[in-house]
């Protein structure tokens, strides 16, 4: 990360050095020009031959910095945009909590904030901080040409310096102040068409995930109807800001021939001979300089707003993200022990939050509580409770990903989890079973495993690259979840419900690899009662804590 941070910034530094470079040869540009235009009207072909062949020099080192620049700010954004998204892209995938509470909040679209929004973020920030150096080393360098171009004017018997200059920045500040004046809602009306765009394209993205429900439900036609409205209210947000943009073209077309008062304020020093041609050339491209360089916020002032919107979503992603992990959670401890422990787990459901907004505190009552539990090395324990009951988010609170909780958990050692829904990375089938990296990759090893829990016909296809999840069905997940736990060769295996998409036969295949493993600690949550359960220590969970199963022989909250 430190090389990273090393590499922008000198990328930035090359960039601003470059851009005050194009300034300062565009500013030397204007003195030849004066001499040329003076060279010409006093008919000396040997000064305008002399002229002509320093323009050309400079003009060749001007061309060569405008061909340098694009490329360095290309790469000054990139590094900005690696940063970021790295910045923020290890804070969401590395603590699991931001992406698992997203399922119950209604968050902005993460995917476009840390895609789209860190793109644009990093492109405008470069154009923009390369465009405002060079309009304020233009200011400085053309501010000098103007304050030296006309004497000091005399008003109630006080000389005005520099009066030109004193024109131009009046001028074009009073341009700025109408231009913000017609404009200064446009960073709200670009964060409003980025949020609805959002929504639009979450809701493609929904029906895609769950096309096949759909189908079934014959829904088609009400998620239809739900994306055009959505489509209505991004189309809404587009007209808006493109009205403000067109009273923001408008406006500065109208402060286009500006200039031509230059002119007409240096004509009498020209008719008096105090100036020439050259000189008044040399002060009208001063003051398009100058005024082009406070003027820059206008002509970018659209571009500011984007920025300002997207600056100001990336912020509230990582508000979001350091008040989540603000949040009062279990205190997980790893120790040395061989014993699962927990002690006073309470368990609260994500509360309300607005898009941007704090992170509310805990509901005051927790909907689920474990004043205390033990499981012992290689003992079987099955948490049963009904559907909807929580049971999920009581395994990611016990592996650390659920922030809306307190108490203790102590774990033990070598533990694997197998969730509810398997997931197998898009990459080959070997690879995908040792995901993430755990492991030797034992081709031997993954065939006789294969052909245990009945999959042998899957070991020709170990070194084919596919979307798994899409290809392969629920029961072929779950068996492959089980081969991926044993590859580890763990002493604990929490589960949460593998088997609910496998029939009697394949679930009897599954418990049966389980229990081979006599020394494998097993935590299992389910709500089904099937063999080989009943061979288990059962605990039922409660919303105020554990109770005995009735005719079971489960142990207590306290066991």
């Amino acid at each position: 990360m430190r090389e990273v941070a090393t590499g922008v910034g000198g990328a930035g530094l090359l960039v601003l050095g470059l851009a005050l470079a194009q300034a300062t040869i565009e500013w030397g540009l204007t003195f030849l020009q004066r001499g040329f235009i003076d060279a010409l009207t006093a008919r000396d072909a040997q000064a305008v031959l002399d002229v002509v062949l320093r323009l050309a020099a400079l003009t060749a080192v001007f061309g060569i910095v405008a061909f340098i620049r694009p490329a360095a700010r290309t790469f000054w954004s990139t590094g900005l945009r690696r940063g970021r998204f790295a910045g923020l892209g290890h804070r969401y995938f590395g603590s699991y909590r931001f992406a698992i509470g997203q399922q119950s909040r209604a968050l902005p679209e993460v995917a476009q904030r840390l895609c789209d929004d860190i793109d644009v973020w990093s492109q405008l920030l470069a154009e923009l901080a390369d465009g405002a150096v060079v309009a304020l080393a233009k200011f400085v360098l053309f501010g000098i040409i103007l304050w030296r171009a006309m004497p000091g004017y005399a008003v109630w018997g006080v000389t005005i310096p520099g009066p030109l200059f004193w024109f131009t920045v009046v001028s074009f500040l009073g341009m700025l102040f109408i231009m913000h004046a017609a404009g200064h809602s446009l960073p709200r009306r670009e964060a409003a068409r980025l949020e609805r765009n959002a929504a639009l394209r979450s809701a493609i993205t929904r029906v895609n995930e769950h096309a096949l429900s759909i189908a079934l439900l014959d829904g088609g036609p009400h998620e239809e109807r739900d994306a055009l409205a959505k489509l209505e209210r991004a189309i809404g947000a587009q007209r808006a800001l493109s009205w403000v943009r067109s009273r923001l073209g408008a406006l500065n077309a109208l402060f286009t021939p500006a200039d031509l008062l230059v002119f007409l304020l240096l004509a009498p020093l020209y008719f008096r001979g105090q100036l020439s041609f050259g000189a008044i050339f040399q002060v009208s491209l001063a003051y398009n300089g100058a005024g082009a360089a406070l003027g820059w916020f206008v002509a970018y002032y659209g571009e500011i707003g984007q920025l300002r919107a997207v600056a100001a979503r990336l912020g509230g992603l990582a508000k979001e993200l350091g008040e989540l992990d603000s949040q009062g959670q279990a205190r997980l401890e790893r120790t040395a022990g061989d014993a699962l422990s927990v002690e006073s787990l309470r368990i609260w459901l994500p509360p309300p939050a607005l898009p941007f907004g704090p992170w509310a505190a805990p509901q005051t009552r927790a909907f689920l509580e474990v004043p205390s539990l033990v499981v012992q090395p290689g003992e079987k324990v099955l948490l049963s409770a009904p559907s909807g009951f929580g049971k999920s988010v009581l395994m990611a609170c016990l592996r650390g990903a659920w922030p809306w909780s307190s108490g203790t958990v102590r774990m033990p050692q070598g533990v694997v989890w197998i969730p509810q829904k398997p997931y197998l990375p898009q990459t080959t089938l070997r690879e995908a079973l040792y995901y993430p990296g755990l492991g030797t990759e034992d081709t031997a090893e993954i065939e006789a495993l294969l052909d245990q829990v009945g999959l042998s016909y899957l070991a020709p296809r170990l070194r084919e690259t596919g979307a798994w999840n899409a290809l392969l069905s629920g029961g072929e997940l779950a068996r492959l979840a089980l081969l991926r736990a044993l590859l580890q060769r763990p002493r604990w295996i929490f589960m949460d419900e593998p088997t609910a998409a496998l029939d009697a036969q394949s679930a009897q295949l599954f418990w049966s690899l389980v229990e081979r493993e006599a020394k494998l600690g097993v935590v299992l949550i389910a709500h089904a009662l099937e063999p080989p359960y009943d061979r288990w220590r059962r605990v039922e969970l409660a919303r105020e804590g554990f109770h005995r199963r009735p005719g079971g022989d489960a142990s207590s909250a306290g066991a």
